[in-house]
């Protein structure tokens, strides 16, 4: 019940999605390729994203949620080789969110020191990586830009494995960097905000390759037949 899921507005709109939509918590964004289709309708998307990002706020500035975010979409596709293959994230869309998680704080710190609480400090937004094996179940269709509903999708039976890594602090992503870059490198504007969602992205990877060999070793066994 504390769970909230940050999703593209096509999980409230696509015949297939509904049905799981519906027992979920969720904020739903416009992606930027949809918002002027059609045109007209561009200034209400934009004000729903608006509305977004302020009950997203919201939920942070109270604290005690789980927040459910896919940086590069959640519909990865599989590559030359015919495995799935995590897709580049967005650090735009990573670092807005960090923007939000830091405002909410902020904000609720403020609250408590106008009277609405004793510390005078906000909830902490903590991140942390997360790896979904579940691409067999009912996998995107190959190719993205068809802005139309109705796509040919599949579903079938496979393993599903999900798995958490550390925290994700500013700490770890500037050792990174420097580690990338070496101790005496003067890294830019650019490369300090991409540090973030680097290390995310590479930590998911990692843990998606994990789970894959894991997925690989038992073989038809599958994840749940573990002795």
């Amino acid at each position: 019940k504390k769970v909230v899921f940050v999703a593209g507005h096509r999980v409230t709109t696509d015949p297939l999605a509904i049905p799981f939509s519906m027992g979920c918590n969720l904020l739903c964004i416009f992606s930027k390729k949809y918002l002027d289709s059609p045109p007209e309708l561009k200034a209400a998307k934009q004000q729903q994203n608006m509305d977004t990002m302020a009950a997203l706020q919201g939920l942070l500035m109270k604290g005690g949620s789980v927040i459910w975010v896919a940086p590069s979409g959640g519909r990865d596709r599989p590559g030359d080789d015919g495995e799935f293959a995590i897709s580049p994230f967005d650090a735009k869309s990573v670092e807005l969110f960090r923007l939000v998680a830091a405002k909410a704080k902020a904000a609720a710190a403020k609250k408590d020191e106008t009277g609405n609480g004793a510390l005078g400090t906000g909830p902490e937004t903590r991140v942390f990586p997360l790896a979904m094996l579940t691409r067999k179940l009912v996998p995107p269709p190959p190719q993205t830009g068809d802005r139309d509903m109705g796509e040919q999708r599949t579903a079938k039976r496979g393993n599903v494995a999900l798995k958490f890594g550390p925290e994700l602090t500013d700490a770890a992503a500037a050792s990174a960097l420097e580690a990338k870059l070496g101790p005496e490198a003067k890294p830019s504007k650019d490369e300090k905000r991409g540090a973030f969602t680097a290390l995310a992205e590479a930590s998911v990877a990692d843990m998606f390759a994990e789970l894959l060999e894991m997925e690989k070793a038992l073989g038809a066994k599958g994840f749940g037949k573990q002795q």
